[in-house]
């Protein structure tokens, strides 16, 4: 089954819905500035923040304002008003499991919140948490595709969201990777909430469709696990593999996109990527970087490039309608989603 994305929304700190945030992104608009939060040194680190968010907000607030801003527009009665049965499993990705001691209490407070603004459309049970940073948005569209084909539903709402704005978060990423402030390069903390709605084929008019998903593929890499292992790229070359699968060969996609958060590695990763798996020379093959944009998003990662596409295309300056998206975490998860945009021009 190639379930189709019928709606979708992005709220990020250059834009608070789809439409703005992924124009900002396209003409290379940023916000990252200075902030209060200190680096290991001492010094400011500089963070891609939302201004609409007060800075006093503690991280469950934070998660809990954007992912209501992210679900509204999924909730439109002119939508959802397509579906037979209106209640909907909710499938979130959310943060690595060692970030913040696997905190269980602000992951279940964050999904009871995101139920209850669902309500009677909401069904609970069937709601699902995946932890795994900006891999785990497309191991909420597994199951969500899981669902799909077992006629458990005739839709799913996959959400994922993360913030890096607290201190225990910013330790933990700065014992990763450097983080950037004024006076050194490194990777800069942001935050987002993305948000899909799925269907099976059918459910909704064609002339909802924004993109269908053709496949999913997931690895480890495991000199993330290993810190004497050579990094060889083997864990986002088996995602890539999986989600390419008999669907097209690498150098038969149109675009590439990828949340490398401007780290060495993740450079290196993309580079082994192409030299393992190009199977004959392309003249071009472009990539594009949300986070130059918006920041290392996390959890939010996946999803948000799978939105862009769609929005990209609806705007007649996506490359080609076949894109591969790709997503990894500092523990050595890595996914890939293959998916095709269906307004191409």
């Amino acid at each position: 089954m190639q379930p189709a994305i019928v709606a979708s929304n992005l709220v990020c700190p250059v834009g608070l819905a789809a439409a703005p945030a992924c124009a900002a992104m396209r003409a290379g608009l940023r916000v990252f500035e200075e902030s209060e939060l200190l680096g290991p040194a001492g010094t400011p680190v500089v963070c891609s923040a939302i201004s609409r968010v007060p800075k006093s907000r503690s991280i469950r607030l934070r998660l809990e304002w954007m992912l209501s801003r992210a679900l509204a527009p999924l909730l439109d009665e002119s939508l959802l008003g397509q579906l037979e049965v209106p209640k909907l499993p909710l499938l979130v990705g959310f943060l690595e499991r060692p970030r913040r001691g696997g905190d269980e209490r602000l992951a279940t407070r964050v999904l009871d919140e995101a139920i209850a603004i669902l309500g009677a459309r909401s069904d609970a049970p069937r709601s699902q948490l995946f932890f795994g940073g900006a891999p785990s948005g497309f191991r909420a569209m597994a199951r969500a595709r899981e669902l799909l084909e077992g006629g458990d539903s005739p839709a799913c709402i996959v959400l994922a969201l993360d913030s890096w704005l607290d201190a225990r978060s910013l330790l933990w990423l700065s014992e990763q990777t450097p983080l950037q402030t004024k006076r050194a390069h490194g990777v800069i903390p942001g935050e987002a909430a993305a948000a899909l709605l799925l269907a099976a084929p059918g459910v909704f008019p064609r002339v909802f469709t924004q993109a269908r998903l053709l496949a999913l593929g997931f690895g480890e890499e495991a000199s993330a696990k290993d810190p004497t292992a050579p990094l060889r790229g083997d864990g986002l070359r088996d995602a890539v593999a999986g989600a390419l699968g008999a669907h097209a060969d690498l150098g038969e996609v149109d675009l590439r996109m990828s949340d490398n958060p401007s780290t060495h590695a993740g450079a290196k990763e993309q580079m082994l990527l192409l030299a393992r798996s190009l199977r004959a020379p392309v003249a071009e093959l472009p990539q594009w970087l949300p986070a130059e944009s918006l920041g290392h998003v996390g959890a939010a990662a996946g999803l948000a490039q799978v939105i862009w596409a769609a929005q990209a295309s609806a705007r007649g300056y996506l490359p080609g309608p076949r894109v591969l998206c790709t997503a990894s975490n500092f523990s050595g998860g890595r996914g890939a989603a293959l998916v095709e945009v269906t307004r191409c021009s």
